[in-house]
């Protein structure tokens, strides 16, 4: 879109692809496969914490699954990762 000289982006009310509510059931299964297997960690003060800074269960869920492709494995390593390291 263009106003005068500038060129504003054009912006879309629905959120992008994998982010909370716009999600596959896949997407959503894989989320909930990952809050299941981390439930134990997450419940420490340090995983209260993760959460905190990162949004929230769901919010963070997605946000590690989008950084390892929607791979629960590997979304649970980079959590337990993240954990160690703060």
């Amino acid at each position: 879109v263009k106003c005068g000289e500038y060129r504003v982006p054009a912006m879309s009310a629905e959120p992008d692809p994998g982010f909370l509510g716009n999600t596959t059931p896949e997407q959503d299964a894989a989320r909930k496969e990952l809050a299941e297997r981390l439930s134990a960690v997450l419940q420490a003060p340090g995983g209260q914490v993760f959460l905190e800074k990162f949004g929230g269960l769901e919010v963070a869920m997605l946000r590690m699954l989008r950084a390892r492709k929607f791979d629960v494995s590997a979304a649970v390593t980079l959590v337990e990762e993240i954990l160690v390291y703060r």
